[in-house]
């Protein structure tokens, strides 16, 4: 399997899906908070979510990595809307994600 490694620089976007609406936040360079907020998933809601990260990656001059879940279908609809809009989309599985919380044990 190839991994590819992404240099520190690149600011992230990390969402967080439930059924009808989805939590996100971008973080710049220094893991500073940009912007938290929820999409609803809806195609209103939707189309202006994707202008405020057009907004924040003209803001913080790079193109955000997207890091979701995979949750069932839920994060599907985002996931296509993401990558049609030229955004890189990290789908990681969650019983991995819940296992690095405990690396250090």
């Amino acid at each position: 399997m190839k991994v590819r490694i992404y240099p520190q620089d690149i600011p992230v976007m990390g969402i967080d899906f439930s059924k009808e609406k989805s939590d996100f936040c971008v973080l710049d360079v220094s893991n500073k908070i940009v912007k938290r907020g929820i999409v609803h998933h809806t195609p209103d809601s939707i189309t202006d979510f994707l202008e405020k990260l057009s907004t924040i990656s003209d803001e913080l001059d790079a193109i955000l990595v997207c890091i979701m879940e995979a949750t069932a279908h839920y994060h599907r609809i985002l996931y296509k809307q993401l990558v049609d809009n030229g955004y890189t989309v990290m789908v990681i599985n969650p019983i991995q994600s819940e296992s690095i919380k405990n690396v250090d044990i």
